[in-house]
């Protein structure tokens, strides 16, 4: 469904992508805000029964909106090129992205590792450790739109300084993150800067790819996350 939508707006695909993705961040803030909220006035399990039913009824809905947009922009349904993986891996634009979007991940996943870890240590209330994500979601739904619209820029901006910023931000997390005595303001802007370069790397991944190969890279986008946070 997101690939018929950038190929309603070719020339914004950055864009598109990047304010679709913002439904994660909604979705951060008001999941991570309720499940606390039900955590703390009822039983530990409710959280999990309530909103996996919302997700169960969401099924039929997507499926509802998925049929209608068919039905409306069905001119646009085209014989798709089927891209092979090797090929596509050995493109540049792509793989320098997933590399770099893989490092994003796993440091994102570790940042939220350690902020639990210290809210612990300090006794922090769930309200109070509830706000880190709702932080970093309100975030996000800034940052990836402005990660799409730098992406679609004329020239389009160069993968290069994507890899350089995002690798910028992990090194400045591995060398300040595990300073034990840090207060956990100083990891508040690490919050921000991962959540910049992960946003415009979401973004550029798709933005570079030919129509033909938007498959494969949303499927890497999200194959990155789950092996990225396995490992770490």
């Amino acid at each position: 469904m997101l690939t018929k939508i950038m190929d309603a707006f070719p020339s914004q695909r950055g864009l598109v992508i990047g304010t679709t993705e913002t439904s994660l961040a909604c979705g951060l803030i008001f999941g991570s805000s309720l499940s606390i909220q039900l955590v703390t006035r009822f039983a530990f399990y409710l959280p999990f029964l309530i909103i996996g039913c919302l997700h169960l009824a969401m099924i039929p809905i997507a499926n509802w909106v998925a049929s209608r947009w068919k039905r409306q922009y069905s001119k646009l349904d085209v014989d798709m090129e089927i891209v092979p993986v090797a090929t596509l891996l050995k493109t540049p634009h792509v793989m320098l992205p997933i590399i770099s979007n893989f490092f994003a991940n796993f440091t994102l996943g570790s940042l939220f590792a350690l902020i639990e870890y210290r809210s612990l240590q300090l006794d922090l209330s769930p309200t109070t450790f509830t706000l880190f994500f709702v932080f970093f979601g309100m975030t996000t739904l800034v940052f990836r739109p402005l990660g799409g619209i730098i992406c679609d820029t004329d020239p389009p901006t160069p993968i290069y300084w994507n890899l350089f910023f995002d690798f910028g931000g992990i090194i400045g997390f591995l060398l300040i993150g595990p300073i034990s005595h840090l207060c956990i303001g100083a990891k508040d802007w690490l919050f921000v800067c991962s959540t910049l370069f992960f946003g415009l790397l979401n973004c550029c991944l798709i933005a570079t790819c030919s129509r033909a190969q938007h498959g494969v890279a949303l499927a890497s986008l999200h194959m990155n996350e789950l092996v990225s946070q396995r490992v770490q």
